[in-house]
């Protein structure tokens, strides 16, 4: 009796052990979802907010957002890989449009992340 009661131990220890190696191995390169807040100042003459996330090391996109709905925050839900991202943000109003870079990381905790686009507004070309 003793030694079944080890054996089913020592099986549900390994079965442990085979889960979290593999949440450590493989769960840290799955996408997360992510909640993007691009706060502009209050007030900003905007129409539009057109936002391309790509690697930073380069490549295709990862997520292109775009919105016609502006307010002083603007919220895009996405999934994204942990790593560093460049976000492309061009801001369109009435006057003409407006672009600006910023640098994102994800890690694979990461649920929410506050781009700051005070500053950034429309004018005429």
């Amino acid at each position: 009796m003793r030694a079944r009661l080890r054996r089913l131990a020592g099986l549900i220890l390994l079965l442990v052990l085979i889960f979290v190696g593999g949440r450590l191995l493989l769960g840290s390169d799955r996408p997360v979802s992510v909640t993007i807040v691009y706060r502009l100042a209050e007030g900003t003459p905007a129409d539009e907010l057109e936002a391309t996330l790509r690697p930073e090391a380069g490549g295709e996109p990862a997520a292109h957002f775009r919105s016609r709905r502006i307010a002083s925050e603007v919220v895009q839900t996405t999934r994204l890989r942990p790593g560093v991202y460049r976000v492309e943000l061009v801001v369109r109003g009435p006057l003409g449009a407006a672009h600006a870079s910023r640098r994102l990381a994800v890690e694979a905790g990461t649920r929410k992340i506050v781009v700051e686009l005070a500053g950034l507004t429309p004018r005429p070309r």
